[in-house]
C-alpha cells in the first residue's frame, strides 16, 4: 500500500527529523524522504521558520528519464543496424571480384574461355592475384599450344616410319602409329593404353622379354630381340624389337619401342637350318 505525503511526514518526520533535530534551526537546504513509489522534500525557509513538504511520484520523475533511455536506445539500434547494412554492402562489393576470380579460374580449368578474357580488374591483394593469375593463364596457353605443335610434328614423323613405333610407360602403349596398328591388326586407339604383355603369343616369353629389357637399359645400351607376337585376330609373326629409354637414366620417362616383321627372313632361316642339318647327316 502506498502511503501519502501526511503519512510520511507523520512517520519518517517524528521518527527520524524530529527525535534527531528537535531544537535545531529549521535545515534550509532541504530533506529528501522516499519510500515505495513516493518521494518527498522538505525544506525550511529561514526567517518565518516555515516547512515546506512537497510529494512526487517516482514514476512521473523518471519518466522524461525512462524516454530518453528508449530513445537511445532505438537510435542505437537503428546506428548499429545501418552500419551493419552498410558494412554488408562493402563487404560484397569488395569480394565481388573475388567471385568472379573464381568462376574464371574454373573457367580457365574447363578451357570454357580464352586464357586473356574475363579476368577481373580490381585493387589490393585481389587484383594483384587476378594479375598473376592472368600471366599464368597466359605462359600455360602458350606452353600448352607449344605441346600441340611438337606432338603434331611427332605424329607427323610417326605416321611417315615404315617401322612400328610406340612409346612405352609404365609397360604400358601410351603413343602408337598406325604402321604398328596394321602390324598387331589393332587400330591406334585400340592400342593405347593396352599392357605390352598382351603384344606376345607367349605370356611367359612376354615376362622375360620386359625383365631383359630393364636389365639392358640399366646397363646402358639399347635392347635388340626377337619374338613371337600375336595379332589382334589371333595369327602369330616374328617381330625384332628395338627398345630405348625416353631419356637415359630416366626410366620413369619410358621407353621407345620400334617393331618389325621379320617372319620371312626367320622362315628363310630355319629352312636353311634344317636343310644343313639334313646335308650333314647324310
Amino acid at each position: 500500500k502506498q502511503k501519502t505525503a501526511y503519512e510520511i511526514y507523520q512517520c519518517d518526520w517524528s521518527s527520524d527529523v524530529c527525535s534527531s533535530d528537535l531544537g535545531s534551526p529549521v535545515e534550509p537546504e532541504g530533506l529528501v524522504l522516499s519510500d515505495g513509489d513516493q518521494i518527498v522534500v522538505a525544506a525550511g525557509i529561514p526567517g518565518p521558520d516555515w516547512v515546506i513538504w512537497r510529494a512526487y511520484s517516482r514514476a512521473a520523475m523518471m519518466a522524461p528519464l525512462d524516454a530518453l533511455r528508449e530513445r537511445s536506445l532505438r537510435w542505437a539500434l537503428g546506428t548499429w543496424a545501418g552500419l551493419s547494412l552498410v558494412l554488408l554492402f562493402y563487404l560484397g562489393w569488395q569480394l565481388s571480384p573475388l567471385a568472379q576470380l573464381e568462376r574464371r579460374v574454373v573457367a580457365l580449368l574447363d578451357g570454357r574461355q580464352a586464357p586473356q578474357d574475363g579476368w577481373p580488374m580490381a585493387r589490393g591483394e585481389i587484383g594483384a592475384l587476378s594479375a598473376t593469375l592472368h600471366s599464368v593463364a597466359l605462359a600455360l596457353a602458350h606452353k600448352d599450344s607449344e605441346n600441340r605443335q611438337l606432338v603434331e610434328r611427332l605424329e607427323s614423323v610417326m605416321a611417315a616410319a615404315p617401322l612400328g613405333l610406340v612409346f612405352v610407360r609404365e609397360d604400358r602403349l601410351t603413343l602408337v602409329n598406325a604402321e604398328l596398328a596394321r602390324l598387331l591388326g589393332y587400330t591406334p586407339k585400340e592400342l593405347r593404353g593396352l599392357p605390352a604383355r598382351l603384344l606376345l603369343a607367349d605370356v611367359g616369353d612376354a615376362d622375360r622379354m620386359l625383365a631383359s629389357i630393364q636389365a639392358t637399359l640399366r646397363e646402358g645400351r639399347a635392347y635388340v630381340g626377337e619374338h613371337c607376337f600375336l595379332r589382334q585376330q589371333g595369327s602369330t609373326f616374328w617381330g625384332q624389337l628395338h627398345a630405348s629409354e625416353v631419356r637415359p637414366g630416366q626410366p620413369e620417362a619410358g621407353m621407345v619401342w620400334t617393331l618389325s616383321d621379320i617372319t620371312a627372313q626367320v622362315q628363310s632361316r630355319h629352312s636353311s637350318e634344317e636343310h644343313t642339318s639334313e646335308l650333314q647327316s647324310h
